[in-house]
């Protein structure tokens, strides 16, 4: 019996509805292959929604030829509950609208509906064109760089290679939460990353009105796209808050001042699709992420808390303290306030007073129980060497070429990146405990074209060596750590020479021997009054 017209209009819808079911959920299957987990997708010329199969982290604005379809659309959105994530708006061709940038995937219903100059210049790097005859992945351009360090990379130096970055002309996007914390407390926000597309950071999500923290802080680990800034996923940190905060340069939790330890920004690296992360503020394992999904690859317990990370590939490098002290009441502003009028009775002046007050925090801190330095293979999640320190100062742990240098308060070691063992050693004793710098920070080090450079007025002051042998190159007792109002400021080597935050004398010197150079005139940009404070400073080879 031959079927009826009836019964093949059915089948042939049936055949048409499959087919055109087959087709949408082929863009699906390509995004997630390409592991893009989260974003902006437009489509253009289709009201099917299959795309709403990516899951919550994905907004799909479909563009359609004209009101009718637009409103079928937008009727379909509403009833499949979608609104929100999907909207529906008219587009008859030409420019597309959107920034530059700014997709993570087109997906285009039919052959020349969009131009592909206008459909390359709305995708993000490493964003999708997907077209009925093939899928084209956008590449990252040359002239854009990562930041996947708080200092830029495991070298220290906070000096970015990118070519595109300017001066603002407009804000590309924003997210949640609307208002922080004044870093005059805890900073609500710390330890921004950047690598393979997307951005991680440290947020207090908890209410910024309760500025001394405590019950209130809820701290994660927050990753998102760097290019339209849409959520891909959250992780909680355990005992991240201003209650449990190691104690910065004698201000303790009573006073709230300024509780942001410097280590928190360092705690935080991107490599690739990978992230390292140390999840608990106290003892607890050095986590490593897929970058795209947040899913735990490996845990490493290195046998303390992780308090520095760098990294180079699937070597991480980290700053193992054996205990994080709690704050210590007898360190309370009040109480340094009696010992610096004791002092004072004494005979000391009240700058004299306050340096030794830095003086006996520095004595505290080498102290401390043992610090080791630990490598780890990412890949393997496996442990490869550890040293013993016994100490190592804050922020001054880089890696480069090979080698990893720290200063442990006694002088500035190397090891071998691969192995762990010495490398060479060069004695830079504290010297001057009263110029033991703000925040903890004994010292700057960066590593810059072969070579070793730290800046520390309690140890003497500059120091420059070959990073391969530690052979000293020159030194000079007229330059310090820089320092702001209660925090510390940095440097950075561009071009061979060595920027500061400040203007004034030794604030640009060559790395190769030590001798001034000219400082940048930036007319009366900086007036009197202002000053460089609170966070260091941060440079592209072409800006200060």
């Amino acid at each position: 019996m031959r079927p009826s017209g009836g019964v093949w209009m059915s089948l042939t819808l049936m055949l048409l509805a499959w087919a055109a079911a087959a087709v949408a959920a082929e863009p699906v299957k390509v995004i997630r292959d390409a592991r893009i987990t989260g974003g902006l997708i437009a489509q253009i010329g289709s009201e099917d929604l299959s795309l709403q199969e990516l899951g919550q982290r994905f907004h799909v604005r479909l563009l359609l030829g004209d009101v009718e379809a637009v409103a079928r659309a937008q009727a379909a959105i509403d009833e499949a509950g979608l609104t929100g994530r999907f909207t529906a708006e008219v587009w008859t061709g030409g420019r597309l609208p959107f920034a530059e940038r700014i997709l993570n995937a087109l997906v285009v219903a039919s052959q020349g509906l969009v131009a592909d100059q206008e459909a390359r210049r709305v995708l993000a790097p490493r964003g999708l064109l997907i077209t009925p005859k093939a899928v084209t992945a956008m590449p990252v351009p040359q002239t854009i760089d990562e930041w996947t360090h708080y200092l830029y990379d495991a070298s220290g130096n906070a000096v970015s290679k990118d070519r595109e970055v300017a001066p603002p002309r407009s804000l590309r996007w924003w997210a949640e939460p609307h208002h922080l914390r004044s870093h005059n407390y805890s900073a609500s926000f710390t330890g921004l990353v950047s690598a393979g597309g997307r951005v991680y950071h440290f947020v207090d999500e908890g209410t910024y009105l309760f500025d001394r923290g405590g019950t209130t802080e809820r701290w994660a680990l927050v990753a998102r796209d760097a290019f339209n800034g849409a959520l891909l996923w959250k992780r909680p940190l355990e005992g991240y808050g201003q209650p449990y905060f190691e104690d910065v340069s004698g201000q303790a939790v009573p006073d709230y001042v300024w509780r942001s330890p410097l280590s928190l920004n360092r705690r935080l690296v991107a490599q690739g699709d990978k992230v390292y992360v140390a999840l608990s503020y106290r003892r607890g394992p050095l986590s490593v992420l897929d970058g795209a999904t947040g899913q735990t690859l490996h845990e490493l317990d290195l046998g303390g808390t992780v308090d520095e990370i760098v990294a180079a590939g699937d070597l991480a490098v980290c700053r193992v303290r054996t205990e994080i002290p709690m704050p210590d009441p007898r360190l309370t502003l009040e109480q340094r306030a009696k010992i610096e009028q004791q002092l004072r009775q004494q005979g000391l002046s009240h700058h004299e007073a306050r340096a030794e007050l830095n003086a006996r925090l520095l004595e505290s801190l080498m102290r401390q129980g043992l610090e080791r330095v630990v490598a780890v293979d990412a890949a393997a999640g496996k442990v490869l060497w550890r040293y013993d320190a016994p100490l190592v100062a804050t922020q001054s742990l880089a890696m480069a070429d090979g080698k990893v240098v720290f200063h442990n308060y006694q002088a500035l070691v190397a090891l071998d990146a691969r192995t762990g063992q010495p490398a060479w050693r060069h004695d830079a004793p504290v010297v001057a405990g009263r110029r033991f710098g703000v925040r903890n920070l004994l010292g700057n080090l960066l590593i810059a074209d072969g070579k070793v450079l730290w800046t520390s007025g309690a140890t003497g002051g500059a120091v420059c060596l070959k990073l391969a042998d530690g052979a000293e190159l020159w030194k000079n007792p007229r330059i310090g750590e820089t320092g702001g109002f209660a925090f510390p400021t940095g440097r950075r080597a561009i071009g061979g020479i060595v920027y500061g935050d400040a203007l004034g004398a030794w604030s640009a010197f060559y790395l190769a021997d030590g001798s001034n150079a000219a400082v940048p005139n930036i007319g009366d940009m900086l007036r009197r009054g202002h000053h460089i404070r609170c966070f260091a400073g941060k440079a592209t080879e072409r800006f200060l």
